[in-house]
């Protein structure tokens, strides 16, 4: 059996904050994603694992060293015009290995709860073409994110990609972690490929497949999450930061008396909190971040040296390194400030908004901060992970 991380997609819709990093080294509960996938991997009595990148991503490859354990591929793919899409990266792979059975994880995917041992095994018992590892969504408005599948009897008999709440008959989503079968890609899959068009909706693929072939479901308990997002991406930091119990605060950080912690934390070497502070829950503050007087921050991922002024409140948003975001300034649910970027005084930035990197930006905020142009080429070499 062969197993293989794809991680070669180009992070579109986490941007500003993967031009500078790529979603496999995003920080979950304090780690790189990439090392939860790995000691899953691990765990399970994998030997050793492929990981599939484009050529952008070698921050990923030089994280990782002289690792043994990783074989890198690098998909030849050089932007998100020509990417290969999660069908077409399969394919890829499986035209460089050669026929064999398949573990497959999605660079996204956090999970806990999810034995990948007992995952093998269960496919091999079932003798199915493929298994999908499923979790149930706690609530049914989130459909509208996955792909959702119907079973019976731990087989798969329908599958939706995407549907309409009130159209959704199941809430089992379809995770990117897979076993496939020897033989699926010289058979089945060729013919698939004939007739599709876009080799980036998995879920079409596999919508195809639960009315012909046997393909088995199976379910999982405790943590999962789709790290592609910023949504998503913070709300599965959150919950992987209250599973793991974090309050991490490093020694040389400096914390007043008057300043409020709130587990789970992480704050790390160098971060000067001032007075009357709130910090957390759910919250990861990088090396050497200063928060002012009187602020909040919750629910959020702050990277390095990012400096927060005084009666300042962020909530379960993302600000990149060397961000300056000045005093009075109020950043809502799910947003993102850019690497190297001012907001400033008394600045409102509303939810789901993103400012982009070096930019300044004042005032109400509500939607995307985007400059004329932009020259990626600053941020190759101005990683925290590296």
């Amino acid at each position: 059996m062969k197993a293989v991380i794809i991680g070669g997609g180009y992070g579109t819709r986490m941007h500003p904050l993967t031009l500078r990093t790529p979603k496999l080294l995003l920080p979950i509960a304090g780690k790189p994603n990439i090392t939860w996938l790995i000691k899953a991997l691990k765990e399970a009595g994998i030997e050793n694992v492929y990981l599939s990148i484009n050529t952008n991503q070698l921050k990923v490859k030089k994280f990782l060293g002289n690792n043994e354990y990783v074989k890198i591929i690098l998909e030849e793919s050089t932007d998100h015009s020509n990417k290969l899409g999660s069908i077409g990266a399969i394919k890829y792979i499986y035209d460089l290995l050669g026929d064999d059975d398949y573990l497959i994880i999605g660079a996204d995917n956090h999970f806990s709860g999810l034995s990948l041992k007992e995952f093998s095994k269960f496919h091999d018992a079932n003798k199915g073409l493929a298994t999908i590892a499923l979790f149930e969504l706690p609530n049914k408005f989130l459909v509208e994110n996955y792909g959702v599948a119907v079973t019976k009897n731990n087989r798969i008999i329908g599958f939706q990609e995407k549907p309409r709440m009130e159209e959704a008959k199941s809430k089992l989503a379809s995770t990117l972690v897979y076993k496939i079968s020897r033989g699926f890609f010289s058979g089945p899959f060729n013919k698939y490929l004939e007739s599709a068009g876009n080799l980036d909706t998995i879920g079409a693929l596999w919508e195809y497949f639960s009315k012909t072939e046997h393909i088995n479901g199976y379910k999982f308990a405790g943590l999962w999450g789709d790290i592609g997002k910023p949504k998503s991406y913070i709300d599965t930091n959150a919950g992987a930061m209250n599973l793991a119990k974090c309050r991490i605060i490093d020694d040389a950080a400096e914390i007043p008396p008057h300043a409020i912690i709130k587990p789970p934390v992480i704050i790390e070497k160098g971060c000067i909190i001032g007075k009357n502070t709130v910090i957390g829950p759910c919250t990861h503050l990088m090396h050497d971040t200063l928060v002012g007087d009187n602020s909040i921050v919750t629910g959020s991922i702050v990277f390095e040296e990012v400096r927060i002024g005084d009666n300042s409140k962020i909530r379960n948003s993302i600000i990149d390194g060397h961000a300056w975001i000045n005093d009075c300034v109020t950043i809502d649910d799910y947003s993102i400030v850019g690497f190297k970027s001012v907001i400033k005084d008394k600045s409102h930035i509303f939810k789901h908004s993103r400012v982009w990197p070096y930019l300044a930006a004042s005032g109400i905020i509500d939607g995307d901060v985007l400059p004329t142009e932009f020259d990626n080429s600053k941020l190759k070499n101005s990683m925290y992970w590296v």
